[in-house]
């Protein structure tokens, strides 16, 4: 979904330099948003603890 949000950011700016940036931040910005605000509802939960102890073989 970031992909195609900031490839139509950058081609409803038209093609500049200015649009290309834009379209970067916001390709690179939305999904990190996304999930920062639909995680709280999320009902998966992971757990840390397999991690902490993890050893390799």
């Amino acid at each position: 979904t970031g992909l195609i949000l900031g490839i139509l950011v950058w081609l409803h700016f038209g093609i500049s330099i200015d649009s290309w940036f834009y379209g970067c931040i916001i390709s690179l910005l939305f999904p990190i948003v996304m999930i920062l605000l639909l995680n709280p509802f999320s009902k998966n939960r992971f757990n840390f603890t397999k991690l902490h102890f993890y050893r390799a073989k």
